[in-house]
């Protein structure tokens, strides 16, 4: 299964489908985007094997500059990519994906400039996960945790995830970008 209610938090085994969707929907990207796209990732706990998730697709791309993906805003649109600015994310264009419904989403999708250290942040993180199985499973204790805790405030859930996640992000920052 894929998406979840708007606000809610529901972790899942891990679903190798999850896999061939982010493949899916980073090939789509890249038709619509073409050559502006440098890079494209499935990020996120679904690309975690391991590890339980909230059955949402989490893309990065790597784009050459927005200007360019702000030219394909409409394209993005019809395809059923939603724009949402977020304040926390100055350095990204992040947009979600829902049912035809309207009720789940069911992809987050961020987009990053060259230069911007957030891809190395998302990227870096997940790829520490991946070599780190300790680290995962802590990181999904504690989402578990959360999840129990804050099953209807997905704000929360978020928030309450962050020094963990910029725990890791601090280590792989510094490997990256002495």
């Amino acid at each position: 299964m894929i998406g979840l209610k708007i606000g809610v938090v529901s972790l899942e085994d891990h679903d190798p489908r999850w896999i061939e969707e982010a493949e899916e929907a980073m090939a789509q990207l890249v038709n619509m985007l073409g050559e502006t796209v440098i890079d494209a990732r499935h990020i996120g706990s679904t690309a975690m094997p391991s590890i339980k998730a909230k059955p949402i697709v989490d893309i990065a791309l790597k784009v050459g500059d927005f200007k360019a993906v702000r030219a394909k805003m409409e394209t993005l649109a019809a395809s059923g990519w939603t724009h949402r600015p977020h304040s926390e994310l100055a350095n990204t264009m992040y947009f979600i994906k829902m049912t035809d419904d309207g009720e789940s989403v069911t992809h987050h999708l961020f987009m990053f400039e060259p230069d911007a250290w957030e891809w190395d942040a998302h990227v870096g993180f997940l790829e520490h996960m991946l070599k780190h199985p300790r680290d995962a499973m802590a990181y999904e204790a504690l989402k578990v945790s959360l999840a129990e805790k804050y099953p209807f405030d997905r704000e929360r859930y978020t928030a309450s995830k962050k020094a963990f996640i910029n725990g890791i992000v601090a280590k792989v920052m510094k490997r990256h970008r002495p």
